[in-house]
Order: structure tokens, then C-alpha cells, then sequence
């Protein structure tokens, strides 16, 4: 076994009495192996600076500490809006080097601070064979610099997995304008499913003008008339209805490539009538009005845990969108039971984010880097 977890939550309104219940549940789950890295979860209630110092004191000067915080985190224990959940990782012929930028307001270009976190994360990894890394980072995520700047180092296709978040830790520091990040190698295993749920509306549209992730024109008309035609509504009405379009209505890019529809959150819409989306636009690209259910929402959790349970994981690391916990509201907590029983004794920790991050191709992981929207991803690990 090259790698063994033990998760562990708690909703206990002190911060230290918090840390101290998630830990010692963790480390029961993992008995008594060695830990030899702390990767956590929080809500915004946890939001301490000095978190990770608590942490490390309970854990011991000296192990790697990795953490973000999130709107809603779960263990396969629970989910919850005010919790810290912990998985306390065991290591066996397994290498990695946990990395981080400081400061992204700094005056560097988005291609700058790609090829610093780069760098930095393939520090003291010569002669050992790399498998992937994971990353956590702000709205850098949209950027297609950052991604081709982490390449530039990483490469190209070379597997990447993270999600966007509002403040991330390292080891006994945190910021708000940072990336953090692990590079792993050695023997490893891993498998990644990632799912959405969504079903095409009507006939495809052609992207006919954009820039970065705005869509200008649509058919050669204002990008915003595929809204405005099929609800009916005016520019003005969609801009008030904008967070419920959003996350029920995305868009969904048709790629060769990818497996599925490639989906995009309208996060603006401009008085010119443009689309701003939640990532990069492949250029000139077939496009669909999407829509979902809580039904199909849930059935893309099921595909994505049974193509899991075929890959027999020992650990799952779970980034799903907020989007999705918009749609399904109360029922998101059976996306929770669902992977528990179809994968039980995994240990499984997750959060949700604004964006997940992965290669664009998921199938044999060989694809450009991007961001993805409104997506349940589980990368499993053994």
C-alpha cells in the first residue's frame, strides 16, 4: 500500500477544541501509522491566521501542512458549513514536495507566477519520477498564463488537479494572495472522475467572437441574445437573474477531445450584451444551453464514484462545485452517502469550490490544463 488516510471532522465551536477533535478522529482511522503530510479543510469560520500554528502543534513540528478554505467541506463521514475535516496521510515509497507563492498582487504577470509555483514545487525532486501535483489558488485559476506558466515548468501535459479557494496555508503561513501546492511521485496510483450532470438544450451555436473567457458574439449576434431568446427576458432582466442562470443554465462547450460537454458559468454580463465566463474559451468553439436536475446532478456523483470503485482506491481527494451545492441545496448531503456506500472504507476528504482544475482531456490524463465549472472531480489515490 503506498498510501493510507485517516479523515477526520468536527463542527465544535473552538477553533483549538475543533482542531484537537477532527485530529485524534483522524488518527484512530489511520492507527497508528506514521503522518506524513496534514491536508485539511475549513469553513470561513476557521479563517484564523494562525491555524496552521495550532495545527502543527497538535500534530508536531516538521510535517507538511497544506490547507484551503471553503464555503462547505465534507469527510465521507458528513458534510458541513461549519467545520474544520482533516486527513492525516501515510507514505510508503511515496515522494512529495509541498510549495507555494507568497504574494500574487505582487507587479509579476500571470506567466511569471505559473513558472514560480512551477519551480518551486520541482525543487528537490531530481531523479525521482513525478506522477502529478495538486494545487490550490484564487481567480489566477481563469487565467490561461497561469496554466501555460505552471507547463512552461511542470509540463505541458503533465497531470494537474486543484480548485480555486478563498484563503490557502502552508505549512505555519496563510494569505489571501497566494497558491500552494504538493508535487507527488515515487509509486503512486491514481485515477480521476469527473462528472457534471448537465444535458444540452436545443441546437448548437458558434462562438463567433471572444477574447480570454468573454464570449462576444454568438451566430454572429450579442453573445447575451442565447439567453435573452430562449427565457424571453431583457439584457436588464438577465443581469437581475444572473446567479440563478448561472448555476441552472451554464453553457456547454462541444470538444472533440474532451469526453462529454466542457462546461462554462456566466459570472458578467456586460451592457454590451458579452458573456464573461468562469475560465478560458476554446476558440471558435460549438456551444449549447445547458441544463440540470438534482436527479441528473446526483446520477453524475453515482457514474463518477462506480468508475472509482473499479480503480479500488485507498484515498479520495473530492472538489465539487458550489454550483452544484446551489442546485442541489438539501440534498447534497446524499451525495455524501452515496460515495460512503458505494466506497466503503475509503477515507474521502472534500471541499467546494468556485473552479476545479484538471486537464482538459480526462481520459489517460494527456490534455491541456483548464479550469472547470459546475464539477464534481475525485481523484482517487493508492
Amino acid at each position: 500500500m503506498s498510501i493510507y488516510a485517516g479523515t477526520g471532522i468536527s463542527e465544535d465551536r473552538r477553533i483549538e477544541s475543533a482542531v484537537f477533535e477532527a485530529i485524534e478522529e483522524a488518527k484512530k482511522k489511520l492507527k497508528g501509522a506514521e503522518v506524513d503530510l496534514v491536508l485539511f479543510f475549513a469553513t470561513e469560520r476557521f479563517a484564523h491566521p494562525n491555524l496552521s500554528k495550532i495545527i502543527s502543534f497538535r500534530i508536531g513540528r516538521g510535517t507538511p501542512i497544506i490547507g484551503a478554505i471553503a464555503p462547505v467541506v465534507f469527510t465521507q463521514e458528513r458534510l458541513s458549513k461549519s467545520a474544520i475535516a482533516f486527513a492525516l496521510i501515510s507514505l510508503n515509497n511515496v515522494y512529495i514536495n509541498c510549495a507555494g507563492l507568497k504574494n500574487h498582487s505582487s507587479p509579476k504577470d500571470p506567466l511569471s507566477l505559473g513558472e514560480e509555483l512551477g519551480q518551486n514545487l520541482l525543487y528537490g525532486f531530481k531523479n525521482i519520477p513525478r506522477s502529478f501535483a495538486l494545487t490550490f489558488t484564487d481567480n489566477s485559476l481563469a487565467n490561461p498564463l497561469f496554466f501555460k506558466g505552471l507547463g512552461e515548468r511542470l509540463g505541458f501535459i503533465f497531470p494537474i488537479f486543484g480548485g480555486s479557494t478563498k484563503l490557502r496555508y502552508l505549512n505555519q503561513g496563510a494569505s489571501n494572495n497566494s497558491s500552494v501546492g504538493i508535487l507527488w511521485g515515487g509509486k503512486l496510483n491514481y485515477f480521476l472522475s469527473i462528472k457534471h450532470g448537465f444535458n444540452p438544450i436545443g441546437k448548437p451555436h458558434e462562438i463567433s467572437a471572444f477574447s480570454d473567457n468573454v464570449i462576444k458574439k454568438i451566430d454572429g449576434k450579442s453573445a447575451s441574445s442565447l439567453y435573452e431568446e430562449y427565457f424571453a427576458k431583457s439584457l436588464l432582466e438577465l443581469k437581475k437573474d444572473l446567479r440563478y442562470l448561472s448555476y441552472l443554465y451554464p453553457l456547454g462547450i462541444d470538444l472533440p477531445e474532451e469526453e462529454g460537454y466542457f462546461l462554462r458559468n456566466i459570472i458578467d454580463i456586460t451592457k454590451e450584451g458579452w458573456l464573461v465566463c468562469g475560465g478560458q474559451i476554446p476558440p471558435y468553439s460549438k456551444v449549447h444551453l445547458m441544463v440540470s436536475t438534482k436527479e441528473s446532478a446526483l446520477l453524475a456523483t453515482k457514474k463518477a464514484t462506480e468508475e472509482q470503485v473499479n480503480f479500488h482506491p485507498n484515498f479520495i481527494l473530492a472538489f465539487n462545485s458550489v454550483s452544484r451545492y446551489n442546485l442541489l441545496t438539501r440534498e447534497a448531503n446524499k451525495e455524501i452517502r452515496l460515495l460512503k456506500s458505494q466506497l466503503p472504507g475509503t477515507s474521502i476528504i472534500g471541499l467546494y469550490t468556485k473552479a476545479e482544475l484538471a486537464p482538459l482531456k480526462t481520459s489517460g490524463f494527456a490534455g491541456r490544463l483548464t479550469s472547470y465549472n459546475q464539477t464534481i472531480s475525485l481523484l482517487g489515490l493508492k
